[in-house]
């Protein structure tokens, strides 16, 4: 993820920003998510690291896509 924002940052063109903030929405919302689901059914417990760090990516590489105008 770290290399996503940071990619996502760096990012000259608008049609490369939005191809990056999409590989970033899959990452945080579809592998983060499943990961979590099975934590959840290993476990009968929900991931508290997995929770923060959905979190904690998607509101920068939301931020990030602000500045970007993505």
């Amino acid at each position: 993820m770290e290399s996503v924002i940071e990619s996502l940052s760096k990012a000259k063109m608008p049609s490369k920003a939005r191809f990056i903030k999409g590989n970033s929405n899959f990452i945080v919302d579809k592998v983060i998510v499943v990961a979590q689901e099975k934590y959840t059914s290993i476990t009968g417990q929900k991931c508290h690291k997995l929770i923060d760090l959905r979190a904690k990516y998607q509101a920068k590489a939301d931020s990030i896509a602000k500045l970007q105008n993505v």
